[in-house]
């Protein structure tokens, strides 16, 4: 491979990647601004919830439809109006003093998420093979985690100097900086055979992915654990400040320490995909998450004033998904012929239906710090069920995915 042809292979995944985070931060940097959002917009908690909740509902409604447009219409024509959308929803997050449009834009900024992670993890997966794709994959991660970890952070200092509505102008600047070399650098997929978009075809290639058992199964395991780590996310910030009696600086600090366990599972991922099956990483990964409930249980009942027993349970499981995430995406490609934009849209779709049922979970049951701790372990023990009871060695390895 030519020293061009590398190049034009890492810009776009970096190129990516930075707009990947900025559409994150839309969620995780206005987090430590909820309760600065609730008397603004004269709001109780629940209220400040729901507009998490909201994002990721439009996230989650438009994951289905945007794989099959992409291609038909082409990947880079949907990138780029799902960006302008976005960046306009953004400035009406920050100007508008109406809590229900403010809740109308949230949706609509959620909604364009599907038109970047779709078509962008699409790409990836057609330019590379499993170990390159599994290594991008990896230092990629480890940007995007700067979202959830970083991001809290990002705006606690935001609010040191600004109100909360300059989280979403800066956002939405971000956005446009990034789109334009973004746009340029990404290569468009569409050819002379396009995909059929009737109502029959897209229920036809849906069907039979919700029907294999080989591809459901990582796609409904990282959609656990995203729960578990959404619903800390959700309620985090109330955990630290209320329960604990720390400033939203402090919650943006445990934030980032949580998330660097996602960092390390990452690399781990880059470094094992080489030396071991995904037998014995996936065993791994149940074995870590199996230690978070089990000790995110211990700590509910004996040590719930605690911070680093809070800490540690949320460690081990960003740890785990962290490996996770690389490696199930790339087996989910590996273990379907299905056309690449329907396994990607229902991938997403289960990873962001994930999210919001972390989301939902923390805004029905949610009131103290036990409640978390007993929904964060039930999450953590459906995992751990499907994937210890459930695996068979046929599975995975009898369509020749372990290589």
């Amino acid at each position: 491979m030519s020293a061009s042809a590398k190049n034009e292979d890492f810009l776009f995944p970096l190129c990516f990647v930075i707009y990947e985070v900025a559409s994150y931060m839309a969620n995780d940097a206005y987090v430590p601004g909820l309760i600065d959002l609730s008397k603004s917009l004269n709001i109780s908690p629940s209220g400040a919830y729901l507009t998490l909740t909201v994002f990721f509902l439009g996230n989650l409604l438009f994951q289905l439809i945007i794989g099959p447009c992409a291609e038909r219409f082409g990947r880079r024509k949907v990138l780029l109006v799902g960006a302008c959308v976005f960046i306009g929803s953004s400035l009406i997050c920050a100007f508008t003093t109406n809590f229900y449009i403010f809740l109308l834009a949230r949706f609509i900024q959620g909604s364009c998420l599907p038109s970047l992670t779709i078509t962008g993890y699409a790409t990836i997966h057609s330019m590379f093979d499993r170990v390159h794709a599994v290594k991008t994959l990896a230092w990629m991660s480890c940007i995007t985690i700067l979202a959830p970890s970083v991001g809290p952070l990002f705006g606690a200092i935001i609010l040191l100097f600004a109100h909360w509505q300059w989280i979403f102008i800066i956002l939405a600047i971000w956005v446009l900086i990034i789109l334009i070399p973004l746009y340029r650098c990404m290569p468009e997929t569409i050819g002379n055979q396009r995909e059929d978009f009737s109502i029959a075809s897209l229920v036809n290639h849906y069907s039979c992915l919700l029907f294999d058992w080989v591809f459901m199964k990582p796609v409904i395991s990282l959609g656990l654990l995203f729960a578990a780590m959404t619903a800390w996310m959700v309620a985090g910030n109330f955990i630290i400040v209320i329960d604990f009696h720390q400033t939203p600086m402090c919650f943006g600090i445990v934030q980032f320490i949580i998330f660097m366990g996602f960092f390390v599972g990452t690399q781990l991922a880059s470094s094992w995909i080489e030396h071991f099956s995904l037998r014995t990483i996936n065993s791994i990964i149940i074995m870590l998450v199996a230690l978070s409930s089990s000790f995110s249980l211990v700590s509910a009942l004996l040590f719930d004033k605690s911070l680093v027993c809070l800490i540690i349970p949320l460690l081990l499981l960003t740890i785990a998904a962290g490996i996770a995430l690389p490696l199930y995406n790339r087996l989910i490609v590996e273990s379907s012929p299905e056309p690449m934009g329907f396994k990607i849209s229902l991938f997403t779709f289960f990873t962001v239906a994930g999210c919001l049922l972390g989301s939902v979970l923390i805004n029905i049951f949610y009131s103290n710090l036990t409640h978390f701790y007993i929904i964060f372990s039930l999450l953590g023990v459906l995992f751990v069920t499907i994937n210890g009871f459930s695996y068979q060695k046929s599975s995975l390895e009898s369509r020749e995915i372990d290589g």
